[in-house]
């Protein structure tokens, strides 16, 4: 049976998602203590192992047996829609005013000799 044994939790929930598509789940371990990936977590589709043997062991086991019993866990919705790309889109578009007049009024705070003129004409 084949398993995949991971370094990175941001990778692992990707490579798992395509074997979903590909009719093909398989089961999946992430060797780290965190993944940046908690929606993934959250469907069961791979499992954080820990970086201690113990914990490593025990990890595969439990995959193992889930593949066993054909628990493989529920293919994170965000990572199956076709549509993907425009939502990524549609996130950046609408947070792109409040990142630049958050970041650049912290910036330009910081710049010697800067004047906010908002400040002078009230």
């Amino acid at each position: 049976m084949p398993m995949l044994l991971f370094p990175t939790a941001a990778l692992c929930p990707k490579r798992v998602v395509f074997s979903y598509q590909q009719g093909t789940p398989f089961p999946a371990v992430c060797i780290r203590t965190s993944t940046e990936r908690p929606e993934a977590l959250d469907k069961a589709c791979f499992i954080l192992a820990g970086i201690d043997e113990k914990s490593l062991l025990q990890s595969v086991d439990t995959a193992v047996q889930m593949n066993l019993n054909t628990d493989h866990g529920i293919p994170v919705p965000d990572y199956v829609d076709e549509n993907v790309s425009t939502k990524v889109v549609k996130i950046i578009q609408s947070y792109t005013g409040v990142v630049n007049k958050m970041v650049v009024e912290k910036i330009l705070i910081k710049v010697p000799g800067f004047q906010d003129i908002r400040k002078k004409s009230q």
